[in-house]
């Protein structure tokens, strides 16, 4: 089933606004142009399987992007403070296509 137009369109604003952070935690040297292109890819892929209908890939892609976000903090790489707003915008994206 296709997402409801309005609901389409506010989370693939809200996507667009992540791609801007990773683009600002690049910007920053936060994060490796490697880590920026997978952030990327994968709210691009979850865009696409939105416009495919296909909420649950698109939920899985967001959930690798939260997953990888967590490691890079435990790992030492990203602290938890610039992760945060990437990680928060992500959840509630999620939040919102999840039943």
């Amino acid at each position: 089933a296709l997402l409801p137009d309005r609901v389409e369109i506010a989370v693939e604003g809200e996507l667009q606004k992540g791609m801007l952070s990773v683009d600002q935690l690049v910007a920053s040297g936060k994060v490796t142009a490697q880590d920026s292109k997978w952030f990327r890819n994968k709210l691009e892929l979850t865009v696409a399987h939105l416009e495919r209908g296909r909420p649950i890939p698109a939920v899985e892609q967001l959930q690798y992007v939260v997953d990888r976000l967590d490691a890079l903090v435990l790992a030492g790489s990203l602290p938890a403070a610039d992760a945060a707003p990437l990680r928060a915008l992500v959840r509630r994206v999620i939040d919102s296509l999840s039943p």
